[in-house]
């Protein structure tokens, strides 16, 4: 009889116990789950935003290319068309007609040349851009990862915690068994 509440008593605080402690391994997997769902979020919201950075300066880079190729044909419009002149008015305006061509080309160079300046600083300052947003998403990423192993190391700690607790509550049920089997003996020698 007196062994079969103690077993009694055992399997009740040990049902007490792993009702505990799964609660608390329940509530830890699921802080763990949050922080790997919210380090992926993060993983593909920075992804998102490289591809996105990188569509742009792809788009930009056509869009120059196609201005300029705008700019050549303008050119080769203009450069035909002031040729056609030239051809009907050569004999009048041949001197003309030359000195206009050496100035309308040296305008034209300059210009070019000048376009691709503008074109190679645009593109310079696109790179230093891309530069700066991949050492700020290195600094981010660095950060998070800090944070992510922050959030681990207090988890630990509390797993630590919850050990030490389990135990505690395991000496605790020793020491009341014992004082429980000592009382049982002391009133089954005072039966006899």
């Amino acid at each position: 009889m007196i062994e079969r509440a103690k077993g009694i008593v055992r399997k009740v605080t040990l049902e007490v116990i792993y009702e505990v402690v799964e609660e608390r391994t329940k509530g830890i997997m699921e802080l763990i789950k949050e922080i790997k769902d919210r380090q992926e979020q993060d993983f593909r919201y920075l992804n998102q935003r490289i591809d996105l950075l990188r569509q742009e300066v792809k788009e930009e880079i056509n869009q120059l290319r196609q201005e300029m190729g705008q700019l050549k044909q303008e050119v080769k419009e203009d450069m035909n068309m002031f040729r056609q002149e030239v051809k009907e008015d050569m004999n009048m305006f041949r001197q003309e007609v030359k000195e206009d061509m050496n100035m309308f080309r040296q305008e034209v160079k300059e210009d070019m040349n000048m376009f691709r300046q503008e074109v190679k600083e645009e593109i310079n300052q696109l790179r230093q851009e891309m530069g700066q947003f991949k050492q700020e998403v290195k600094v981010d990423m660095g950060r998070f990862k800090q944070e992510v192993g922050k959030d681990i190391e207090q988890l630990n700690r509390q797993l630590n915690s919850l050990k030490e607790e389990i135990k505690k509550t395991n000496d605790r049920i020793d020491f009341v068994s014992q004082g429980l089997n000592q009382r049982m003996d002391t009133v089954i020698q005072m039966l006899s």
